[in-house]
This record gives structure tokens, sequence and C-alpha cells, in this order.
């Protein structure tokens, strides 16, 4: 799609999302990943404005809990966050 806003330059949107579940008679465990990069494509790298978003989070239910999220944008950590 053409960026409204850099002339000769395309929007480039990657998504990707990951789920697994692990079942034991003994604990159930979920562990998921989302993530999204985008750019400016046909530009010059100084405006091509990369950002990149990923969520991490694993739970696991059994003998006590464990539920635990990061989160991060372009390599920095915006988001610990630890739940039982």
């Amino acid at each position: 799609m053409p960026n409204a806003t850099t002339p000769g330059g395309y929007d480039v949107v990657t998504d990707l999302k990951i789920h697994d579940t692990i079942r034991t008679p003994a604990r159930t465990s979920t562990e998921t990943y989302d993530g999204r990069a985008s750019w400016i494509y046909g530009v010059p790298r100084d405006q091509r404005h990369p950002t990149g978003t990923q969520t991490v989070r694993f739970r696991a239910l059994g003998h006590g809990c464990y539920d635990h999220t990061l989160t991060a944008v372009n390599g920095v950590y915006t988001k610990d966050f630890y739940r039982c």
C-alpha cells in the first residue's frame, strides 16, 4: 500500500502469532507470541521508520500457577508483568 506521507514509499507490515498449549495430567501450560514489524519500503534508509512490537506470554496452571507477560517495542521492554 502506498505510504500517505512519504512519496514513493510503500507501507510494509508483517504480523506473526504463535500459540502453543501443552496438557499433562498434572498441569496445563500455554505460550503465545504476538509480533508486528513495519517499515516504509522503496525509500532511503533514513526514511524507512522501522518499528517492531512483540509480546510473549507464558501461563502454567497445576501445582500453583505462573503467568508472565513481556512486551517490547523496538527492542526496549515496555511491559514486564507477573501474576499468579
